[in-house]
């Protein structure tokens, strides 16, 4: 017997409003504090609501990240300078020792944390010194273990009718690599976790562990910014070089991957990282400044979920599913006289949900469909009311082809 409403996603395409699809999620290596107004602890979860508040609070500034060569300032005041003002991020600092695959035996406590609330959380690591990597082809083998580890977490968040999107800095070896020979991601069939191998280059001095760090802060603040269905790519709305939502210029250093080189060196690499993968920053010809690459999930194109808007709508139908759903849970009904539901008690039931996705997910969504199985016994245990959701995406426009011709007319 299930403890709470089941949605399942075969077949098919609570963020009750927008805000919402905004709540985010840290977990950054660190180190403990005192500095502030309130003690810093590793592996402690909290909840802030500025760059102030972690400044003021915790006592973690920007000199803070120089004396420890860490990001973790640096992530969060990026994330700040592209989400709303007040955006929820929950943050947890974790010890330069601790592999991403240890994340991941963490990462419940901050989602625990948050009671479900995130939607979105990025890990970002910079190993200590003694650390010595094992290179699969290019990435350290603790990334590639711990997609697996991080897909059976998300998937337990889901059944937890809290789903969350994971993204996962993808270290990389140093020097001049062959990028087109990293692992093709695309078999992982991970489908909610995303590699993030960006990082602003020239922003940290060169040598530190910082400079080989990614801009982990950045694609959550560009996910925070935009809405559920939106590309992380798209140029005319996520440009990392353009206006802070504050009205503030900002230089963005460039476009680099996360063992301190210029994308530049690598930037006809760039198909062929994303038919494995990977999510870096680019530039294009002609055009001032910097953008994200497709946002793509650990999966292949089969995989409905295979980019992160893509699972960022179907998480939030997924919660605006279960939210409707629960106010029947447990409830009473007339029958007919074979145990089902009248046709009038069907289409009533059908009309909430999808007045309830209409309201939450306008122009996120094409078209929605609900349709409860007339033949559900409720009177036979598990009494169970079996109901099919379809969920309809926006398209969006990929590639682009035309003919460029002289008439002498038109």
């Amino acid at each position: 017997m299930a403890n709470n409403p089941i949605i399942t996603k075969s077949g098919g395409f609570t963020a009750d409003n927008k805000q919402a699809d905004k709540i985010s999620g840290l977990m950054c290596t660190a180190v403990a504090t005192s500095a502030g107004t309130t003690p810093f602890v590793l592996y402690q979860p909290y909840k802030i609501l500025s760059l102030n508040e972690l400044e003021k609070k915790y006592g973690i500034d920007k000199t803070y990240d120089t004396n420890n060569d860490v990001v973790f300032w640096y992530n969060v005041s990026e994330f700040y300078r592209l989400a709303p003002a007040g955006t929820p991020l929950y943050i947890m600092g974790l010890e330069e020792t601790a592999l991403l695959t240890n994340y991941a035996t963490k990462i419940a406590n901050l989602v625990n944390f948050s009671e479900g609330q995130i939607r979105q959380i990025g890990l970002s690591r910079c190993p200590d010194a003694g650390y010595t990597p094992t290179y699969t082809n290019g990435i350290d083998s603790d990334v590639i273990a711990a997609i697996d580890d991080l897909q059976t977490e998300a998937v337990s968040f889901y059944s937890q009718n809290s789903p969350v999107q994971i993204f996962l800095e993808g270290n990389l070896e140093g020097g001049l690599i062959n990028l087109t020979s990293l692992p093709d991601l695309s078999k992982k069939l991970s489908n909610k976790i995303s590699v993030l191998i960006a990082n602003e280059y020239g922003y940290h001095s060169s040598g530190t562990r910082a400079s080989k760090a990614s801009a982990m802060g950045t694609l959550l603040g560009v996910v925070a910014m935009g809405s559920v269905q939106e590309r992380i790519g798209k140029v005319r709305k996520f440009n990392l070089k353009g206006v802070t939502p504050a009205g503030e210029k900002r230089f963005y250093n460039g476009a680099g991957i996360v063992n301190n080189s210029s994308f530049k060196t690598y930037k006809d690499d760039a198909d062929a990282l994303m038919a494995s993968r990977y999510i870096f920053i680019r530039q294009f010809f002609g055009k001032d400044g910097f953008f994200f690459s497709r946002g793509y999930t650990c999966t292949n194109d089969s995989d409905k979920e295979y980019t992160i808007e893509n699972g960022r709508v179907l998480d939030k139908a997924s919660r605006i599913i279960y939210a409707a759903l629960l106010e029947y849970w447990d409830d009473n009904a007339t029958l007919e006289t074979d145990g089902t539901l009248p046709d009038a008690t069907r289409t009533e039931i059908e009309a909430t949900i999808e007045a309830a996705i209409d309201k939450a997910m306008k122009g996120e969504i094409s078209n929605r469909k609900v349709t409860i199985d007339p033949t559900s016994d409720l009177i036979t245990p598990p009494q169970e009311l079996r109901v099919t959701f379809q969920v309809q995406p926006v398209g969006y426009i990929g590639d682009i082809t035309g003919n460029l011709l002289f008439s002498p007319t038109i």
